[in-house]
């Protein structure tokens, strides 16, 4: 595992400041830059976030394996569906 300061994954994600207060992604920005931690961790490594109506995504896979959690997803309208393969426990 690639592990990478707080400061160098801020300025890997951010360069051009795209991430500000008020932006729809800005509380997970700013909870992973706010870390006091050596190192970024895990729970920093990805994000995906879009807002759109009718987004289609083909051959994309994610994955967390941290216990049982296995997915996050907030549909903000527009009538979003997915498909979510089982795993196995």
């Amino acid at each position: 595992m690639v592990k990478m300061s707080v400061a160098d994954w801020r300025r890997a994600v951010n360069p051009g400041g795209k991430y500000m207060p008020g932006k729809p992604a800005w509380y997970m920005f700013d909870n992973c830059q706010s870390k006091h931690a050596a190192t970024i961790g895990v729970m920093c490594s990805a994000a995906f976030w879009s807002q759109n109506n009718g987004l289609q995504l083909q051959n994309l896979t994610i994955e967390k394996h941290i216990g049982r959690q296995r997915r996050c997803w907030k549909p903000s309208g527009g009538g979003a569906a997915y498909r979510r393969r089982q795993s196995p426990d």
